[in-house]
């Protein structure tokens, strides 16, 4: 099905290209100069790919340069830049109205739903969906791109738009680059070493996977396509700028905490001279180091300690009480105030 439409789209444009060659004449190549021998260079290269190459290794075999000539199949792909010119050419007020930004936000609300069922059920088809939302996201990228300029990463919106910019970019170098060197490599890898070329061909599959998970970024687009939800944001980073000051301060509390207990418990100097017992041996495993300290404290002022730990603590306790008063009062300074 794939090649019946490849075979059609490339008799159209031939089509195309013949009526404008018997339009424009000897002005062919003065109008619009540089998009006509474009046109005619894909038109030629896949005319030699899909028709004429087919025809020779039928008679002739495996042919020299037919490494070569499928490698001009990638200037297909140029065939995409015919809408890049009517986007530049184009009135693109349009992007800026209602119809148009809802459109996208239901969109956007789409994904949203669809990346959450692509998790929990497998199935080929997410991939074709997954293309035709990207497919629209570029395409909106680009409509903005023109229609703003360079203003587009200046503008009020700066934040927001270079956030979209970094999610859609990301997008096509996951769904579309890696994708296209990987073929680039094995269709002009030639004689080399395939070893090699499985390992390579393995890490950036690995990085393929990884970058995938940038989707998830694009449930921020959801965010800024609903006007309340944008409004409650901006007053959790405003609420924010005091909360700066709240981390550091508990950081304070902890680092000093930390200090402590790592010298008093962890170095055993709590336990005078008997400083080789098997509790000091096992209080180590919590406090033998000022971060470890401070992360054990951390989940102790939040009650997220494991059943290992209260165990540790209680022996601790136990042995030595008066510590229960100093961490009666590290809760009280800690949970309580901060």
């Amino acid at each position: 099905a794939i090649w019946s439409v490849d075979q059609a789209a490339l008799v159209f444009y031939v089509g195309e290209l013949l009526c404008r060659l018997n339009f424009f004449g000897k002005r062919f190549f003065h109008v619009h100069r540089a998009w006509n021998a474009l046109d005619m260079i894909v038109v030629i290269t896949g005319v030699s790919d899909q028709w004429v190459l087919p025809i020779l290794m039928r008679d002739t075999g495996q042919l020299p340069i037919e490494h070569f000539i499928r490698g001009l199949r990638f200037l297909r792909l140029v065939r995409a830049l015919k809408i890049i010119r009517i986007l530049l050419e184009a009135d693109l007020s349009w992007a800026e109205g209602t119809a148009f930004q809802s459109a996208i936000g239901v969109v956007i609300m789409f994904n949203a739903l669809i990346m959450g069922l692509e998790t929990d059920y497998p199935w080929d088809g997410w991939y074709v969906i997954e293309q035709v939302l990207l497919v629209t996201y570029f395409f909106e990228l680009v409509v903005r791109l023109k229609r703003h300029g360079w203003e587009f990463f200046t503008n009020e919106d700066a934040g927001w738009n270079v956030t979209d910019f970094c999610i859609v970019t990301t997008s096509v170098f996951d769904s579309w680059l890696v994708p296209l060197i990987v073929l680039t490599q094995r269709l002009f890898g030639g004689r080399t070493n395939h070893d090699e070329i499985g390992a390579w061909v393995g890490q950036v599959m690995m990085l393929l996977r990884i970058m995938r998970l940038g989707r998830i970024l694009r449930l921020f687009r959801l965010i800024k396509s609903v006007r309340p939800l944008i409004n409650l944001v901006m007053g959790v980073l405003a609420a924010m700028q005091g909360l700066v000051w709240v981390l550091i301060l508990t950081l304070i509390v902890l680092y000093a905490a930390g200090i402590m207990v790592t010298r008093l418990v962890g170095h055993g100097i709590i336990f005078g001279d008997d400083r080789e017992t098997e509790a000091k041996s096992k209080t180590a495993l919590l406090f033998g180091t000022v971060p470890q300290s401070m992360f054990v404290l951390f989940k102790l002022m939040n009650g997220a300690q494991s059943d290992q730990d209260a165990v540790l603590f209680d022996a601790l306790m136990d042995r030595i009480p008066v510590l229960k008063f100093c961490f009666v009062f590290f809760l009280i300074a800690s949970s309580w105030t901060l």
